[in-house]
């Protein structure tokens, strides 16, 4: 047997986050153990913290609430108690019981990718009847993702100076694809995204009319410009017209920004 992490970034801001949270934790499954380790960008009360507390093995606190920080930081602590491979998952995700077994089962017939994600499913109704394919495609996304040792070791972390959130998963693709790393998708591990468990939560509805909302929405346009002219900056163009083999061209230190952010 394996010894699985799971590291969740939860950000409650609304109840439907909450309730996907939920979702994801009743349906993680699986033969093998999984340490559940949470390190969190935002929450609105102490129910919301006792929950974390009942539904996690460890809890810590991401102050910054920058997403790529907290991948990082879940990730070299997921190393650090010993897992075999680190499963980093939005809140938004709903797991087929076979899930994670057979993706763990994928990274045992693929060993020399670097990055194993289950498929995604789009219909809830059809979704437990699924036929599952033992077919693998080189793809790769970051709602879901799994991961070991090697991971850092050889692409390094994800770029923290994408701040709060967006295009450190795009960066991170245009890094493996600069290596040549191999990235496998399994057709056997299926998974529903809701895509409401993270940030996008907060344009739903219930929320929109809310002052405070539109204060995070109006923040975020700012920031996702930023992310447009950093990554632009870094690779010589927008992602799919990316000119640069080395970040900056090499003439601009990346680690520069990354401080003035973590400031």
């Amino acid at each position: 047997m394996a010894k699985i992490a799971l590291v969740t970034v939860p950000f409650f801001l609304t109840a439907r986050h909450r309730s996907l949270a939920q979702l994801t934790m009743d349906s993680l499954k699986s033969r093998h153990s999984i340490d559940r380790i949470a390190i969190v960008n935002a929450v609105r009360s102490l129910s919301d913290r006792n929950w974390l507390q009942q539904h996690n093995d460890l809890v810590e606190d991401n102050t910054c609430n920058i997403l790529a920080r907290a991948w990082n930081r879940g990730i070299r602590v997921a190393l650090e108690r010993g897992a075999d491979y680190v499963l980093v998952s939005n809140l938004d995700i709903q797991f087929h019981p076979l899930c994670i077994d057979n993706l763990v089962e994928c990274a045992a017939q693929e060993p020399q990718a670097l990055v194993w994600c289950p498929a995604y499913w789009t219909d809830p109704r059809t979704f437990m009847g699924a036929r599952l394919k033992p077919v693998v495609q080189p793809l790769v996304h970051f709602s879901c993702f799994m991961v070991d040792r090697r991971f850092f070791d050889t692409v390094g972390e994800f770029d923290e100076s994408f701040a709060p959130a967006y295009l450190e998963d795009t960066d991170m693709v245009y890094r493996l694809r600069l290596l040549g790393a191999r990235v496998a998708t399994c057709l056997a591990a299926l998974c529903l995204n809701y895509d409401r468990g993270t940030i996008k939560g907060i344009i739903d509805c219930e929320s929109s009319d809310v002052p405070i909302f539109r204060q995070l929405l109006t923040e975020l346009r700012t920031h996702i410009s930023a992310n447009d002219e950093r990554y632009v900056r870094k690779w010589g163009g927008p992602h799919s017209q990316e000119r640069f083999t080395v970040p900056f061209n090499g003439v601009e230190q990346a680690g520069i920004n990354a401080l003035e952010t973590s400031k």
